[in-house]
């Protein structure tokens, strides 16, 4: 993790070099403690990001609904929101203004629904995050958000362009003009690579 002196040097860079034409969004991965954090968030909230997702432990709620009072950029909620019951004690502690929903941490597509008719009742909007998920996974997440209204605030899903040196895929999931495109093939619009799927098969076996 960097330091804080760090993280604003940098964000002041980019907005300076690009103003108001990036969309910011920053995560802290639940790096800050509650005590001090609220300083450290109001200097970021200049900035004028997106959101400013989980900035503390998972368990601290109260803080969060601090954050979310004190802030003008919203709070997203990613590791305090796993299922239903966290969701529901989010909203009434009004802990965060979105939520991450992630299909491996709710447990797939119709749970991720299931979670977002909550949210929509809540006025929280949702946000697709990632787990380092290959092609196949990263497809069922697109094809969820393309089904689900209350994901409105858009996607991380970059990591076979930019972080796997392999997929399965026959061909990437495109990405355009910072937009992930929805295949249009039936069930999740992919096909499988035979050879890479026994490629890594074997590759697993052997270790």
């Amino acid at each position: 993790m960097k330091s804080h002196a760090e993280d604003t040097a940098h964000l002041e860079a980019m907005r300076d070099a690009f103003g108001d034409k990036i969309d910011l969004r920053l995560d802290y991965n639940q790096a800050l403690q509650p005590f001090g954090a609220i300083s450290v968030l109001r200097d970021v909230d200049r900035f004028r990001p997106t959101f400013i997702e989980q900035p503390v432990p998972r368990d601290c709620l109260t803080a969060m609904a601090s954050f979310a009072d004190a802030l003008d950029t919203p709070i997203l909620a990613d590791e305090s929101c796993f299922d239903a019951r966290d969701l529901m004690e989010v909203i009434r502690l009004q802990a965060a203004d979105a939520i991450s929903v992630k299909l491996m941490k709710v447990g797939g597509i119709l749970k991720g629904q299931a979670l977002m008719a909550i949210a929509d009742a809540a006025h929280l909007p949702g946000y697709g995050g990632t787990l380092w998920e290959g092609g196949v996974a990263l497809a069922a997440g697109t094809q969820f958000i393309a089904a689900t209204p209350g994901m409105s605030l858009g996607c991380e899903f970059y990591m076979p362009h930019h972080v796997l040196t392999e997929d399965v895929l026959e061909e990437r999931i495109e990405n355009r003009d910072g937009h992930v495109i929805v295949p249009t093939g039936p069930g999740l619009g992919i096909t499988i690579s035979e050879a890479s799927l026994r490629g890594n098969a074997r590759i697993l076996k052997e270790a």
